[in-house]
């Protein structure tokens, strides 16, 4: 009988630690993004209403599971990647897209050997990764977004200059219709 009450606590006991650890595990810190806008271009590139002043930038703040992504150590800035320095600009059309879009990067100063690229939902889930190099003037890449579903998606970039290290970093939002 002793062993029986025993037994029982002990099973209450498993069962409270159980719901606690599935507490806890709900409390942790969540990877999730929340992308709230983004800016919308028709199929030529010409701004359509208002930009996203958060979008397409080379200077931007990338969390530490993406940076890790690219293989490079987490910062939270970069030496030498402001506008004065990289003076590149980068849109991408048609936003909102129903599949293909084009990245357009014009690169007025810095050559940059190599660019890297991570197209991810709000779950920060990797649906597309690439990488092309980007020169002096003018590259364009079309990226094709058919297959996903409707929605709203961050596309990361770095760019690395020839010894490798990044000199920009940042990312836009992409809508899917």
């Amino acid at each position: 009988m002793r062993k029986a009450f025993i037994i029982r606590r002990l099973g209450v006991a498993a069962v409270a630690l159980t719901l606690m650890a599935i507490g806890l595990s709900a409390c942790k810190k969540s990877n999730d993004i929340t992308i709230s806008g983004y800016t919308a271009r028709d199929e030529n590139g010409n701004l359509v209403g208002a930009a996203d002043t958060s979008d397409w930038k080379t200077d931007a703040a990338i969390p530490d599971i993406v940076l890790n992504t690219f293989n490079t150590t987490p910062y939270t800035s970069v030496s030498g990647a402001t506008e004065s320095h990289f003076n590149s600009s980068i849109t991408a059309y048609p936003n909102p897209a129903i599949g293909p879009f084009v990245i357009h990067i014009v690169n007025n100063y810095y050559t940059v050997y190599a660019s890297q690229w991570l197209l991810v939902d709000q779950k920060l889930l990797v649906l597309k990764s690439f990488d092309f190099s980007v020169g002096s003037g003018y590259t364009i890449k079309t990226i094709d977004i058919s297959g996903l579903s409707s929605g709203l998606y961050r596309l990361y970039y770095v760019f690395r200059d020839p010894h490798g290290t990044v000199v920009a970093q940042g990312y836009g939002d992409i809508q899917k219709q």
